[in-house]
């Protein structure tokens, strides 16, 4: 599978390296090729229109517009690319507005090549992928109470497949990891999103965060 890439960073340096190491990340199932670069919002926009990549990387400090906001603008008119945030901010105010902006993946520049190259994968074949350090700030979080009453509709078995989606695991690994069926796991999953509200992954890390439900 052939996955073009648009790469958006305002330091030339960076983009020649993470351009480089996402080239070497191809294998005779997936290529990533042509990658195309930007140096701002307002190229990385025009990029997407002209050339329409599979997944845009994406950096948020840069100058004009910031990656949130150029997420924003691409999603009122493509909602089918995927996004992904590479940046140094862990701010959670930050990547709750990048969550809220419609983003499928979320991962720290300071993140190790096997990790970057997990999350390449995984948005291109359609999966989001949260760094570490995001599902682990919310699976460590002290105030576990909801604070919306929806929260608090969930089962116990809804919670803990919550848990499980944030954590970064696909449907087959909580149900091989609960000794459930693929498809009950599915249910679950779709009980939880019409129940908050979510109609992904971003979106349920997003309410999590806000209601403290994990």
């Amino acid at each position: 599978m052939n996955v073009s890439v648009l790469l958006v960073d305002d330091h030339r340096m960076v983009r020649t390296a993470i351009k480089r190491e996402i080239k070497s990340f191809s294998t005779l199932d997936l290529t990533f090729d042509p990658i195309w670069e930007a140096d701002s919002g307002i190229d990385a926009l025009h990029m997407v229109e002209t050339n329409d990549p599979d997944v845009v990387v994406l950096d948020i400090v840069m100058p004009g517009m910031n990656g949130v906001e150029v997420c924003r603008r691409i999603r009122e008119f493509n909602q089918k690319v995927k996004i992904m945030m590479l940046t140094m901010l862990q701010n959670p105010d930050t990547i709750l507005d990048a969550l809220g902006a419609g983003i499928d993946g979320y991962l720290f520049k300071m993140a190790d090549l096997d990790e970057l190259q997990k999350a390449m994968e995984n948005v291109s074949k359609g999966d989001n992928y949260f760094s570490h350090q995001i599902t682990n700030m919310l699976l460590n979080r002290q105030n576990r109470k909801a604070s919306n009453p929806v929260g608090m509709t969930l089962t116990n078995r809804e919670r803990e497949i919550l848990n499980l989606v944030i954590s970064g695991k696909t449907s087959r690994e909580i149900a091989k990891h609960l000794f459930i069926s693929y498809h009950t796991v599915n249910e679950h999953r779709k009980n939880i999103g019409n129940k908050l509200g979510a109609k992904n992954v971003a979106q349920l890390i997003r309410y999590s965060i806000i209601n403290n439900l994990v």
